[in-house]
């Protein structure tokens, strides 16, 4: 009986080596090997799925397994599955393309006041949110934004990769993409917004050795950053 669950901050995927698991309310990361990520599944719902399996050589007991559940608990990665807090969204998210939009300088609009402006304002903003605000209040804000522009259906001035390119033109003059994936990320989210654009917010995560990365999408086309690079990372949090 699946008597877990992973709660509402907690996300989770499959990766190589096992599962990983992102804490957004206190912003960290954890592991569990991969020996445990299958015969684990048989007490948890919404475990991720996909991948190879890794326990062909792992017997573990009824008691076994529930301890390894119980430890987890205790952490805080896992909830009752009778508790209020199971998750209850799932975004999927498309296979990342290998090629970035097709921009030619014909449609490679210069700069103009107002997009200087939005930019400003959408990095001083990101540089805040993630100063004071943990990532489980970013995701849940990314999510009702998305929800309320689907209903109100905001004029969209551009296309998104028209947009990023702006964007992108316009970072080099106040700072570098590098080492800075979630701000810029963030930042870019921000910025399409004041052109009534709301893509998708992606957190990604690479094994052996553990790395993280941030990107914005739309559909399967990544807006910003190195298709081959994002292709990597396995996502963990898609808001």
């Amino acid at each position: 009986m699946k008597n877990f669950a992973l709660p509402q901050h907690i996300h989770a995927c499959r990766t190589s080596d096992g599962i990983i698991f992102l804490d957004t309310r206190n912003d960290r990361y954890f592991g569990l090997g991969g020996k445990h990520a299958d015969v684990i599944a048989s007490v948890v719902r919404d475990w991720p799925e996909g991948g190879a399996a890794f326990s062909a050589d792992a017997c573990m007991s009824p008691e076994e397994i529930e301890d390894l559940a119980e430890g987890l608990l205790e952490r805080g990665l896992l909830t009752r599955s009778s508790s209020a807090e199971i998750r209850r969204f799932r975004t999927p998210i498309p296979k990342v393309e290998m090629t970035q939009p097709g921009l030619t300088p014909d449609n490679c609009r210069c700069a103009r006041l107002v997009d200087v402006v939005n930019f400003v304002v959408a990095c001083f903003r990101a540089a805040w949110i993630l100063k004071w605000r943990s990532l489980e209040s970013i995701e849940l804000e990314m999510r009702s934004f998305r929800a309320s522009s689907t209903q109100t259906k905001p004029r969209q001035v551009g296309t998104a990769a028209e947009l990023a390119e702006v964007f992108r033109r316009l970072r080099r003059y106040f700072f570098s993409e590098k080492d800075r994936c979630l701000f810029n990320a963030l930042s870019l989210m921000y910025f399409l917004r004041h052109y009534g654009h709301s893509p998708l917010w992606v957190i990604g995560v690479n094994t052996s050795p553990f790395a993280a990365h941030s990107w914005v999408q739309e559909g399967q086309t990544p807006l910003d950053g190195d298709p081959a690079l994002i292709c990597r990372y396995v996502p963990i949090l898609v808001a």
